[in-house]
């Protein structure tokens, strides 16, 4: 009792500010929340942005969806009507509008189709697209300054790796027991665009001391691809050699790339830091973790679309097709 009456009166004694102080929520306690706070904040921006043009977008999803693709393109010019410097703050930081808008985009595929949800293969994924102004580069532009851009990359593909199947989540269950107990792990790095990675090791015991082992049939698995791209040769000022940057593409996006094809790639520029070690060099390699890969050729040979092909039909349907194409080519000799 005398302990605390003296603890008390020395509470009082202090001034006022190391009083607040010491009342005041850790730091990190507040960090947490303001994280969570600035994150719940876009998912009802994103997710009042899709109801404000509901049939649009439930069209274009539904649309996406049925040709098996599962990333939903959003145009930047869309975003800056919403919001006039809307474009510009996610090309600066993508990695904290991309996360909490996909949560959005899947709460309202669930709201306004939930067979679609259920039957969904891949994670639904964005797909930024339009004018990306001064972040549209060569490999010779991806600087330290474009680090945690989503910058719009365009060159030749030199080099491509295998596809290989890149673990997400682990199943375990116990070894030399069937009792039908089972525990799993998460593994993600920074290509998830999570802050903090869980790419730990795999258990070996569980809470009661029983041996553990991986069930690999029943684990979890998605598709992984790394390539580089380089400038291309009439981009590359005379003289010097080319640059080239490495790619990471996961899901649909692998394999999409072959050596020699002219791509263009969006994606989040990030720094990969290698494990902990007893010191450091302090270079940490940068790659471009890919959100889209579109061939060049496709950019120039547009695909015929709806209205083509009907214009196509009906003329092949004419009578005198063959009169009217000989006019069209060879107007002087008809």
């Amino acid at each position: 009792l005398a302990q605390a009456i003296s603890t008390e009166t020395q509470f009082r004694q202090r001034p006022p500010q190391q009083a607040m102080a010491a009342d005041a929520p850790m730091p990190g306690a507040d960090a947490a929340v303001l994280e969570r706070d600035e994150y719940d904040s876009k998912v009802r921006f994103f997710n009042d942005f899709l109801h404000s043009k509901r049939d649009e977008w439930e069209k274009k999803i539904d649309t996406e969806l049925a040709n098996h693709r599962y990333r939903i393109p959003v145009e930047l010019k869309e975003l800056k009507k919403a919001d006039p410097t809307l474009d510009r703050r996610v090309l600066e930081n993508p990695v904290k509008y991309l996360l909490p808008w996909e949560e959005a985009l899947l709460s309202f595929l669930r709201e306004t189709n939930e067979k679609a949800v259920k039957q969904l293969k891949q994670p639904l994924k964005l797909d930024i697209s339009g004018s990306f102004g001064r972040n549209h580069v060569t490999p010779r532009g991806m600087t330290a300054t474009s680090l945690q851009n989503l910058m719009c990359v365009e060159g030749v593909v030199t080099r491509a790796g295998v596809m290989v199947p890149k673990l997400l989540q682990s199943i375990h269950v116990r070894k030399n027991r069937d009792d039908g107990h089972v525990e799993q792990r998460d593994h993600r790095d920074q290509t998830a665009f999570v802050n903090q990675s869980a790419a730990g090791a795999m258990p070996t015991h569980d809470a009661e001391g029983n041996e553990l082992e991986i069930e690999i049939g029943l684990s979890v698995y998605k598709d992984f691809q790394k390539f580089t791209i380089q400038e291309a040769p009439e981009n590359s000022p005379p003289g010097q050699i080319p640059r080239s940057v490495e790619v990471l593409c996961e899901g649909d996006l692998a394999d999409k790339a072959k050596p020699g094809d002219r791509v263009q790639v969006i994606g989040v520029y990030r720094s990969f830091p290698p494990q902990l070690q007893d010191f450091t060099n302090g270079v940490f390699p940068a790659k471009l973790v890919a959100t889209n890969i579109t061939p060049i050729k496709e950019m120039i040979e547009a695909p015929f679309v709806s209205d083509d092909v009907k214009n196509i039909r009906e003329i092949a349907a004419r009578t005198d097709a063959f009169t009217l194409l000989a006019r069209s080519f060879a107007p002087s000799i008809c």
